[in-house]
Order: C-alpha cells, then structure tokens, then sequence
C-alpha cells in the first residue's frame, strides 16, 4: 500500500502517538511495561549508522555557518627598518576591505547549505522511521504467526502418532496414514517458512538500529488516526522534510 507523503506523515504520527506492551523475557503478561512506538524508534534512530552520518553533515554545515561571522580578512601586521645613516622603524597595521560583501554571501550559501542538509536529515529520518515501524510490525505479525504454527505442528504430530498407532491397530488404511504424515510435513515446511520470515524481520531491525528486539511485543488494536481537511493537505504537503529538502 502506497500513501502520499502528506498521508504517509499522518499515519507514522498516528502510530508514534501509540504505546507498545513489551513484556520481559520471563515475565507475565500482568508485569509487561508499556512504553511509546516513538520512544523506540528513536532509540533506534540514535544508533541509525545513516542517520548519524547525515547528523555530523549537519553538524559540520554548521560549523561553517558559524565561521563566517568571522571576518572576510583578518589585519597584518607589518614592520619596516630602515637604515641610512640613522635607524627607522615603522610598525603599521594593514587590512584589507571587503568591498563587494563577500562574507554577507558566504554566510547566506552557508546559512542555504545548512538549511538544505537539516531538510535532508528530517526526510531520512522519516523515511528511517518508517521502515522501522514497518520492521517491528512484521516482527510482532510474525511472532503471533510463527506461535499458531508452532501449535499446528504440535496437533499435526499427535495427529500423526495417534493415526500410527490407528494404523498399527488396523483401524486405518495405508492411505490415511500417508495423509496424516503428508499434513505434518507440510505444516512443519509452513512453520519453517513463517520462522524465516521472523528472521528476516528481526534482521531488517537490526540492520536500522544496530540492536535486536529480543522481547516480545503486542501493537496496539487500533491506532488514533486524526485525518485532515482536504483544503490543508497541500499546506501540509508543503512542510514535508522531502519537499523541503527538494525546494
């Protein structure tokens, strides 16, 4: 599903606003402590190795903003002697003027360049933020999906034993025997699927955030989606990080 981007800022502030269950590794689910979708992503954020690059460019255009509140041309000191028939010094100072206000355009090209890479680090954060919440989404869609075919394959084996022992009893024909054992096969290759398909989850969340999410967690129900106007969409649109950075 594809959203604009007025409507993709929407909804990652509706999830934000969301809390997260995150129950400890051997605790109940009475003991779980609540804690919010964006406290967790910008966790995560902090340890984003793209984001922290695009944060040391900001913090480095900076730096160069800064420097042109300096002067264009610092003042030389000079010294003369001179020797004829008697000594002469002459000590003066000499500073160039800037007569066509350069340092006034480099602190304006400087003061565009730092306003363009903070653009750029709202936009990557975003689209960080984003992926993130799409990783710990399928980790806890995955987590419950693995859970229900764990607990197929589990039916499907003592469905499997109990027709062998049907089987051995004579009860049940060669053939539904084959069929119990073919169904315990396929459920144990859908398990193995939906346990690759956590893996990757996990693995994409770490590859975001430098960390693992080894608890388990419970999304909430329903999100708190506030939609506006139509006549403010464009206005919106307008302050996206994305067209902010493109302006």
């Amino acid at each position: 599903m594809k959203f604009s981007i007025s409507m993709s800022a929407a909804v990652l502030a509706a999830v934000a606003s969301n809390t997260l269950w995150i129950p400890g590794a051997h605790a109940s689910p009475d003991s779980g402590k609540t804690v919010s979708l964006a406290a967790l992503v910008n966790r995560s954020l902090q340890a984003n190795p793209d984001v922290l690059a695009a944060q040391s460019a900001v913090d480095a255009a900076k730096a160069r903003l800064g420097g042109t509140a300096l002067p264009l041309h610092n003042p030389a000191l000079e010294a003369e002697v001179e020797s004829a028939g008697a000594n002469t010094y002459q000590l003066g100072i000499s500073q160039t003027i800037d007569w066509h206000d350069k340092r006034s355009a480099f602190e304006q090209l400087a003061q565009t360049e730092h306003q363009a890479v903070r653009q750029q680090l709202a936009a990557l954060k975003l689209a960080k933020s984003t992926e993130l919440l799409d990783a710990i989404g399928r980790i806890a869609s995955q987590t419950g999906i693995k859970d229900l075919s764990q607990r197929r394959t589990q039916i499907m084996t003592r469905f499997a034993n109990l027709a062998k022992q049907r089987h051995a009893a004579g009860d049940i024909p060669q053939a539904e025997l084959e069929l119990a054992r073919l169904s315990l096969a396929e459920s144990k290759m859908q398990l193995a699927g939906n346990q690759a398909e956590l893996i990757q989850a996990h693995g994409d969340f770490f590859s975001l955030s430098g960390q693992m999410l080894t608890e388990k967690i419970s999304l909430p129900a329903n999100l708190k989606l506030h939609l506006v106007a139509a006549e403010d969409i464009e206005s919106i649109a307008r302050q996206h990080p994305e067209v902010q950075a493109a302006l």
